[in-house]
């Protein structure tokens, strides 16, 4: 199967290094090609055999001579395995926290030992003010559970945003040395890590990381939030999963008409509009007016290195958020429920 190209490389890697070591594991049966048969489950060697919990099958289809066990349902029959702590468990916690943020990835071992170091522990009870809007910014957040709110962003007052858990917020102050943007308050009981102002900018200098922190600001500072969270293709994104996205945004503006994507030929881009017109054609007809938070272009054709089916024309004055083809293929990988949103079908 992987030689003919029926099965992708990564799932051929997993089953070929299945980890049959491990002490529970939980197999669906049944009949194949989409399941495994139960038989095939009882030639294992016993010693694996008594580890494995079948499922998906019923109690006569069972093998009657297998070490295998049949999984039983309810509440009741809930397994609760012992688990060995790891050894330095709060370092351990740290740094899993620390590994589910993009910015901070692929940091080296310095920097992890040093984060270690820097970090200290805050809790905040649900309705606490975290700080003020107007006050001079002294730490950096790391939500490591929770959620807060942000209120009075810019000069609409109105404008609500939410962060959750393995989110961060209060970097711009710090880098900007200016002062706080909103009033953020804690919406539910949080835990954040928090780090001092001077250590936070002596802990990114000269690293990737004040790299994608200035480059994320200066975007935020276009509205992306209010673009992504009122789009009919972005609304339903996490503020984790708009984050990650406005991380790879850059904004281009339109002063004439432009052809974005042209019909049967491939291209590097796709667009997100910040406001303005887009007009999508085929065979010189027009098919659709795209407008203020839609996604612009074919996320397939992108994505694959196809040709577009379809033109995409930008009127004068136009503001586009640029999205290219490598950075749209590693955000759809990261959350492939995006790409529902975005496979748009123009008639």
């Amino acid at each position: 199967m992987r030689a003919t190209n029926v099965m992708p490389e990564s799932r051929y890697q997993f089953i070929k290094d299945f980890p049959w070591d491990r002490n529970i594991i939980y197999h669906e049966a049944g009949v194949p090609p989409l399941h495994t048969k139960v038989s095939y489950l009882a030639s294992l060697p016993e010693e694996i055999q008594k580890r494995i919990t079948v499922y998906h099958i019923s109690k006569k289809d069972m093998p009657k001579d297998s070490k295998l066990t049949l999984a039983t349902f309810g509440i009741e029959n809930t397994l609760y395995p012992k688990i060995t702590p790891p050894k330095h468990l709060e370092a351990y916690k740290l740094l899993e926290i620390l590994s589910q943020i993009d910015i901070f990835s692929g940091f080296p071992i310095e920097k992890a030992k040093e984060f270690l170091q820097i970090v200290r522990e805050e809790k905040f009870k649900r309705g606490d003010l975290i700080f003020k809007k107007g006050t001079q910014g002294d730490k950096f957040f790391i939500i490591a559970s929770g959620n807060v709110r942000f209120e009075g962003l810019g000069h609409d007052h109105n404008n609500v945003k939410r962060y959750g858990t393995y989110e961060y917020f209060g970097e711009a102050s710090l880098i900007l040395d200016s002062v706080r943007q909103a009033d953020v308050f804690a919406e539910t009981d949080v835990i954040a890590l928090t780090i001092e102002k001077n250590r936070f900018l002596q802990f990114i200098r000269g690293s990737k990381l004040a790299e994608n922190l200035s480059k994320l600001n200066t975007i935020r500072e276009t509205n992306t939030w209010k673009t992504l969270t009122e789009s009919k293709s972005f609304r339903t994104l996490t503020s984790y999963q708009v984050t990650q996205l406005e991380l790879v945004l850059k904004l281009e503006k339109i002063t004439k008409e432009t052809k974005l994507i042209q019909e049967n030929h491939t291209f590097q881009f796709g667009y997100i509009i910040r406001s303005g017109t887009v007009v999508v054609t085929k065979n010189n007809h027009t098919i659709r007016e795209l407008g203020a938070g839609d996604f612009v272009g074919e996320i397939y054709s992108l994505t694959k290195k196809l040709p577009a089916t379809h033109s995409f024309i930008a009127w004068p004055d136009a503001e586009l958020y640029t999205l290219a083809q490598e950075d749209a293929t590693n955000y759809i990988k990261k959350n492939p429920g995006v790409y529902m949103k975005l496979n748009t079908v123009y008639n």
